[in-house]
């Protein structure tokens, strides 16, 4: 595993997109910012995880997303729709975090157990 192709997510992580009036873009930057303070305990670097709107090539609008590790200190997460970004976040959330999607139905509390979280992506 190549060092420089790691982007870890610690409490200086932050969630940004550059669409912000979009309500669907903001309760996705809420919920992921809410879940990395609800189980991460560790100060690393400052980085970000960028909720891009972009155009897929061929013009159609589904709500695929990709996640995109540009460097140490940015990931993108990228998709057509504002609904697939928010299954990105979702996706990070549940498998990256390993928060539960309905921890909050099922009254479940998750456990500040893990220090640092990891995502290992390709530079493509």
């Amino acid at each position: 595993m190549d060092v420089n192709q790691v982007f870890e997510i610690s409490l200086n992580t932050t969630v940004v997109t550059e669409h912000p009036e979009e309500s669907v873009l903001k309760n996705a930057v809420s919920i992921l910012q809410r879940d990395i303070r609800k189980v991460v305990t560790s100060h690393g670097s400052k980085n970000e995880i960028i909720l891009e709107k972009k155009e897929i090539a061929n013009g159609e609008k589904d709500d695929d997303f990709t996640v995109h590790f540009v460097s140490q200190q940015r990931v993108e997460i990228v998709s057509a729709t504002q609904l697939g970004l928010m299954y990105g976040v979702l996706s990070i959330s549940r498998n990256v975090l390993k928060v539960d999607d309905f921890w909050y139905f099922m009254d479940k509390r998750e456990k500040k157990a893990i220090k640092l979280f990891g995502i290992i992506l390709t530079n493509i």
